[in-house]
C-alpha cells in the first residue's frame, strides 16, 4: 500500500496536476478542507480559490473558479471549471 495519496487536478480542458501527493486542502464550499491519506470517502462541492498541494517540503498553489472533489481510496480527484488566467 501506498504512503502517499494519487492526485489528479482536471478542468473541461486538460489535466492540470497529476502525481502522489502527502496532503492537498481545498477551497471547499463550508471552508477549507485538507484531504490526508485514509481520508474518509467523500465528494464536496468547491468554491472559487486556492488548492494547497503538499509533497515532502514543497507546497504547489492552483487557483480554480470552484467545481467538486471526489475522494475515495487514497484517490482524490478534482474538478474544476477552467482556472484563472
Amino acid at each position: 500500500m501506498s504512503d502517499k495519496l494519487q492526485l489528479e487536478i482536471m478542468n473541461e480542458e486538460a489535466i492540470l496536476f497529476k502525481d502522489n501527493v502527502d496532503e492537498v486542502i481545498v477551497p471547499a464550499r463550508e471552508g477549507d478542507m485538507a484531504v490526508l491519506l485514509n481520508h474518509i470517502k467523500c465528494l464536496s462541492i468547491l468554491r472559487a480559490g486556492t488548492i494547497r498541494i503538499k509533497n515532502k517540503n514543497d507546497i504547489t498553489k492552483i487557483d480554480i473558479q470552484g467545481g467538486y472533489i471526489e475522494v475515495n481510496e487514497n484517490t482524490v480527484k478534482v474538478f474544476t471549471l477552467k482556472n484563472f488566467e
